[in-house]
C-alpha cells in the first residue's frame, strides 16, 4: 500500500548475531499503483532470490527498482542476486540497478573431500529468461562472483570462480 500513495520502500536484512543468512526471498508479483515517483530498494547482508514468474510493475508513474546484495554491507552471507527465471521489471521511466556481491567477505565454498574437485562460485548476478524495461529510465548492473572452493586432497581442480554476470534463456533489457 506505500507504494500506491507515493511513499518509497525498503526492506533490509542482515544476518545478526542467530541463524539466519541475511537472505530476502521475493515471491509474489509486486503491482504498484504509483501515481509519483517512486523508489523500491532491496539490501541485504545475504542473497536476493525472486522467484520463477514473480513480476514488478509501476503505477502510471516511474518507479524505481534497487537491489544490493552483500555489497558494502558487513556480514559473512553470499551476496548472489538471483532472478530464477520468467521475471520482468517494468518501471515505466523509474532506475533498475542492481549490485550483487558473491564474494563479500571472501567467502569461497567449503573445501571438497578428499579425491573431489572444489566446487564453483557462485555468481554475482543471475538472469534466467529476465526482461527489463525502463523506458526513459537506466539499467544498471554490477556483479562480482564468489571465489571457487578448494579441491580435496589428491583431487585434480579447485573450484571455478563465480561470474560476475550471468544472463542465460531469453534475458532482454530496454531502457
Amino acid at each position: 500500500n506505500a507504494l500506491n500513495i507515493g511513499s518509497n520502500v525498503g526492506i533490509n536484512s542482515s544476518s545478526g548475531t542467530g541463524s539466519g543468512t541475511g537472505n530476502i526471498y521475493i515471491q509474489n508479483t509486486i503491482a504498484a499503483n504509483n501515481s509519483t515517483s517512486t523508489v523500491l530498494s532491496f539490501n541485504a547482508t545475504g542473497g536476493i532470490i525472486i522467484s520463477s514468474g514473480v513480476n514488478m510493475t509501476a503505477g502510471t508513474a516511474p518507479l524505481s527498482v534497487l537491489m544490493t546484495a552483500g555489497e558494502n554491507i558487513p556480514g559473512t552471507g553470499i551476496g548472489t542476486i538471483a532472478f530464477q527465471g520468467n521475471n520482468t521489471i517494468t518501471t515505466h521511466g523509474g532506475n533498475i540497478t542492481l549490485s550483487g556481491n558473491a564474494n563479500n567477505n571472501n567467502v569461497a565454498p567449503a573445501p571438497a573431500v578428499a579425491g573431489q574437485n572444489g566446487t564453483a562460485g557462485l555468481a554475482g548476478v543471475q538472469l534466467i529468461g529476465t526482461t527489463f524495461n525502463a523506458g526513459s529510465g537506466t539499467i544498471s548492473i554490477t556483479g562480482t562472483g564468489q571465489t571457487g572452493g578448494v579441491g580435496g586432497a589428491a583431487a585434480n581442480t579447485g573450484g571455478a570462480g563465480g561470474d560476475g554476470i550471468i544472463a542465460t534463456g531469453n534475458t532482454s533489457m530496454t531502457a
